[in-house]
């Protein structure tokens, strides 16, 4: 007997759609009735596969791929979702999370596609796949084949899209909970009684079913169901905010008349792998761009370490760390640089670099000053030229000479010389 499949059946809040829920719990009774299932190995499908861009075909999961348009990691969520594995049932969400992130640690894939086809399941069988989901490196594309119902829509809103195969259907948002069981107190018809009697200091356990034992729902939806529902209402609103009211009262949709809001695109796997390898590719870029920003940006302390007999030097918190011998390295290769560099250098006893690098910025500073004072006095002296051109001497040109006083009493001066000798 499958006992962890009729356990999950039986005794678990639910995040499933009513149909599927009634027909595992045909399954359950069956098993219980005593009913063998037999496995057909051969129609079991791997729920991991690696899609290889290059090739458009599958490739070995277990073996060494190299890939230069990289691989898709396609996982499958099929069927009744439980969180652990059933020997004749589904696969859990833990095993096919455990799968997501080991895949995601290859660095020849660049993305993950989940495919879908569930009514939903366990409301526990959520949390593996958003903790996978959240930790995996590269996106996460979701695909609808068929059917995304609660449970599965519950996790898929934190891919990074959705995308559903034409003729889908998602939906079916909210949870419940199925219990059997006879009142607290009860007399059956051949006088067998059946009670459940509890400690006097546990007055509150088991009291939401009890009560809902009797016909009072109540204790059980506002403790249990209502919490629950609200996480999931929230997840999906923060996930897609363009959903609707009507989206959230647990109606199933044909996926044509959600795009938008339940989910992103309308194609087929090939369509829904292309989408993942496009974003993971954009992403590979972007982390390579950063990483190269990052790597501009670093400190280089490779003179340093060069110094200290390492291979390279590590920032951690704001600094590096040197233990004493390699500090002594760095201090030993300093003083025979510096003995080195004065040598060359001509620097005497007391001078350093620093002091002739600051000498030259001095001496450079008074260059620049004396350059600028000589342009100003090259451009008064072309001024003064031109005052003395034509306004010395005699101005001609008139009936009578007259005599013209020059603007530069030096230049008329001279002038007066030169025509003493010109008098006859």
């Amino acid at each position: 007997m499958n006992f962890s499949l009729v356990r999950a059946i039986l005794n678990d809040s639910w995040s499933i759609s009513l149909q599927y829920y009634l027909q595992y719990n045909r399954i359950a009774d069956a098993i219980l009735s005593g009913i063998h299932f037999e496995i057909d190995e051969n129609s079991i499908e791997p729920y991991t596969q690696l899609f290889d861009l290059q090739s458009a075909s599958y490739v070995n999961a277990g073996g060494e791929n190299k890939s230069r348009s990289g691989l898709v990691a396609v996982h499958s969520v099929i069927g009744p979702m439980l969180k652990y594995d059933t020997t004749c049932g589904p696969v859990g969400t833990k095993t096919i999370s455990k799968a997501i992130l080991n895949a995601d640690k290859k660095p020849e894939v660049i993305a993950h596609v989940v495919v879908y086809d569930t009514g939903g399941g366990q409301s526990g069988s959520v949390n593996p796949l958003h903790e996978a989901f959240d930790k995996s490196t590269k996106p996460v594309v979701a695909f609808v084949d068929g059917n995304m119902h609660s449970a599965g829509l519950f996790s898929a809103v934190k891919a990074k899209e959705i995308v559903a195969l034409p003729g889908s259907f998602v939906g079916s948002i909210g949870t419940f909970i199925s219990i059997e069981g006879l009142p607290q107190n009860h007399t059956a018809e051949d006088g067998t009684v059946y009670r459940r009697i509890y400690a006097t200091t546990s007055g509150k356990k088991n009291e939401e079913y009890e009560e809902a034992l009797k016909g009072n729902d109540k204790p059980i939806q506002k403790t249990i169901l209502d919490p629950h529902d609200k996480m999931f209402m929230d997840c999906v609103k923060t996930n897609r905010p363009n959903i609707t009211d009507e989206q959230l009262e647990g109606g199933i949709f044909q996926v044509e008349k959600v795009v938008g809001s339940l989910v992103d695109s309308i194609g087929d796997l090939d369509f829904a792998i292309a989408r993942a390898a496009k974003l993971g590719n954009a992403q590979k870029k972007a982390n390579t761009n950063s990483q190269n920003s990052q790597n501009m940006n670093k400190p280089d302390f490779s003179v340093l370490a060069t110094a200290a007999g390492l291979p390279s030097l590590e920032v951690a918190d704001g600094g590096i760390f040197l233990s004493t011998e390699q500090a002594e390295a760095v201090q030993t290769a300093y003083s025979k640089n510096l003995a080195t560099i004065q040598a060359y250098s001509g620097l005497k006893d007391g001078e350093s670099v620093e002091d002739l690098r600051n000498e030259i910025n001095t001496l450079t500073e008074s260059n620049k000053e004396l350059t600028g004072k000589n342009e100003t006095l090259t451009a008064e002296n072309e001024e003064l030229s031109k005052e003395t051109v034509d306004e010395t001497g005699t101005q001609a040109g008139g009936d009578n000479d007259k005599e013209v006083k020059s603007s530069d009493p030096e230049a008329e001066h001279f002038y007066n010389l030169s025509q003493m000798g010109n008098t006859e």
